[in-house]
């Protein structure tokens, strides 16, 4: 998500898929297309949570990319300034689009709704947003740490981390040793780091050809839906479990690990030599934040998912060629738009007049990076 002076159009492609992704987990979850486990039927009802699997590895995916990248960078005022910008060009801008397009009914404002869209970092308007501006805040920190270990202790510690945040919920979910909010928070995004700047460090250690990795998520997200519907047949026999058939959808369990793992990796093994192909790549995977700011918007989830209704073609065969092209479309559509923004933003704030303000800041940006 943030800006990197060197792209690895691999990965920056990679950036795109998984903001598809995204917008399909939306597609199916706000489009109430996802049957309950108890009540699935036909052919369609177990792909689209194959497809919910598929796709639930994408923000743990995102934050791999943020530590691959951030790994190597530096902390400054400027790109933390840019990243809450946008957030906030967003949230105020479509909310004031709605309110004076008669969009949003004046009942409906009050001071909540008018903190969370103009507060939208401190107001969780978007909790990725929220939680990944505090890693933002927190990961020179981690990067002085983690390049002061070896090798050993960055693993160790990686699975000490995995055990506590991970394998005790996939387990044990009742008995939770922290406070767990499904990977959706900052202790989880920290796990994440750990473990892309491990793969960042050391890639030798990331052995084997593409198509292994591909194919072991391919496989592994099959238990998800397995885990599901063996849990709703242990709770028809004894009860008490249904509330936990979801459990495996979520993006701090091992399963869920294992694939996002196994997809990042198989995009880091991925070599695009054509130089046209990875400027467009490039020039594209740009805009894939500012797609996820429009349309999980407040005001737009829902009006979005509203516009297309997928569950009019659910039980068609052809519903997952049209559920992509539903993506295709809005990831166009909004991408196109924020790149729009990206030149307004280089207009207005990536000029000398704004850099030699930035300058200003580079002897605590120093004291932040431990150069001090």
């Amino acid at each position: 998500m943030a800006a990197v002076k060197k792209r690895q159009s691999n990965i920056e492609l990679l950036r795109i898929v998984t903001m598809m992704m995204i917008i399909m987990l939306h597609l199916l979850d706000k489009g109430e297309v996802l049957p309950w486990f108890g009540d699935m039927h036909s052919f369609n009802d177990y792909f689209s949570w194959y497809v919910e699997a598929l796709c639930i590895i994408s923000v743990n995916v995102y934050v791999f990319i943020s530590g691959y990248f951030l790994l190597d960078s530096k902390f400054t005022f400027k790109k933390l300034f840019f990243i809450v910008a946008q957030v906030w060009f967003y949230s105020v801008g479509i909310f004031l689009l709605c309110y004076f397009t008669g969009g949003i009914p004046a009942e409906d404002i009050n001071i909540y709704s008018l903190i969370m869209m103009f507060l939208p970092v401190l107001g969780n308007h978007y909790w990725f947003a929220t939680t990944y501006v505090l890693l933002m805040l927190v990961f020179p920190f981690l990067n002085t740490f983690i390049k002061a270990i070896d090798e050993k202790r960055h693993r160790r510690l990686i699975i000490m981390l995995v055990i506590i945040f991970s394998l005790w919920v996939t387990v044990l979910p009742i008995t939770t040793p922290v406070v767990d909010k499904w990977g959706m928070d900052l202790p989880w995004f920290i796990v994440l780091y750990f473990i892309a700047s491990y793969m960042k460090k050391y890639p030798d250690r990331l052995k084997g050809k593409a198509w292994g990795y591909l194919l072991t998520y391919a496989l592994v997200s099959t238990t998800p839906l397995i885990f599901a519907r063996v849990l709703i047949g242990i709770n028809n026999r004894f009860g008490k479990l249904g509330g936990y058939s979801k459990l495996w959808y979520q993006y701090n369990v091992i399963p869920v690990v294992i694939m996002s793992i196994a997809f990042f990796v198989f995009f880091l093994k991925i070599d695009i030599k054509n130089k046209v192909i990875s400027n467009i790549i490039n020039f594209v995977a740009r805009a894939t934040f500012g797609v996820y700011l429009i349309h999980e918007h407040l005001y737009v989830r829902f009006r979005w998912t509203s516009l297309f209704d997928p569950k009019k073609y659910f039980d068609k065969p052809y519903w997952i060629l049209r559920a992509i092209g539903i993506v295709i479309i809005m990831f166009v559509v909004c991408a196109s738009i924020d790149i729009v923004r990206i030149y307004l933003f280089k207009l207005l704030f990536d000029n000398p007049l704004c850099n030699k303000l930035w300058s200003k800041f580079a002897k605590i940006e120093d004291k932040i990076n431990g150069q001090d």
